[in-house]
């Protein structure tokens, strides 16, 4: 796990959506699709359903709870 992608999965949390996630950061959207299964990939969970919006999963939820403390 690196800080540009918390960064990024920081912006798709935030807007629950990777484009707009991407277009915040000044990156490509696939940059940050890649950013998000990497950390999928890592930890063995899934961090968003692939819905519109995207909607955090529980252990997306819960990342986004042990980030906001740091």
């Amino acid at each position: 796990m690196t800080i540009l992608q918390l960064q990024y999965f920081q912006a798709v949390y935030e807007y629950r959506n990777m484009t707009r996630a991407a277009n915040a950061l000044y990156v490509s959207q696939p940059s940050v699709s890649t950013a998000i299964q990497e950390l999928e990939d890592e930890f063995s969970v899934k961090l968003f359903l692939r819905t519109k919006p995207l909607q955090p999963t529980q252990a997306g939820q819960r990342l986004a709870q042990l980030e906001a403390r740091c």
